[in-house]
């Protein structure tokens, strides 16, 4: 019976990871601010339930998302100039690059520390 309630509890998190959780993430880009909050609250409870009951898996997805924003956000503040040296000049932004490395780094070694040093219940 402890098996059964495992197995049913393990799905029921995976349903709610693979249906509730995109549709949320889908619904903060297409609506209002007021829906965005409410969806932005169903992914946090989604993920909290994640990290409570499957905390490797957590870690690994915070991983992911570290090294996603990382990728993501290369360009930004990094400067560049358009080919027809005209006003398309933009400058280094060393705290645009500062910000968004720190916090990618901070996500990834949480995410490490959920895989490799997981809470005892």
């Amino acid at each position: 019976m402890d098996f059964t309630k495992q197995l049913l509890r393990t799905y029921f998190l995976l349903l709610i990871a693979v249906v509730v959780l995109p549709a949320a993430i889908y619904f903060v880009f297409i609506s209002n601010p007021i829906w965005s909050c409410f969806c932005g609250l169903v992914i946090a409870v989604t993920l909290f339930l994640m990290r409570q009951h499957h905390q490797k898996i957590y870690g690994m997805s915070e991983v992911a998302v570290g090294l996603f924003i990382l990728y993501q956000n290369y360009p930004q503040g990094r400067g560049a100039f358009s080919s027809g040296f005209s006003d398309g000049f933009q400058t280094f932004r060393w705290s645009v690059v500062l910000i968004s490395t720190v916090g990618a780094v901070y996500i990834m070694v949480r995410g490490l520390d959920n895989i490799f040093n997981p809470r005892r219940g």
